[in-house]
């Protein structure tokens, strides 16, 4: 089994710098838009139980 090398560079730290930064950007875009479909959903429920009501 091939032991993981150690970063070398700062190249190759830079990289993974910039792919972790995409990544948690795109946690974010998911949960704001995972909020935003809640608070659809909740508003759509009470314009429903205005109109039921």
């Amino acid at each position: 089994m091939r032991k993981k090398e150690p970063f070398h560079c700062q190249e190759d730290m830079d990289v993974v710098h910039h792919q972790l930064v995409e990544q948690i950007a795109r946690i974010s875009v998911d949960e704001e838009e995972e909020r935003m479909r809640d608070e659809l959903e909740l508003t759509e429920q009470e314009g429903a139980n205005k109109k039921d009501g």
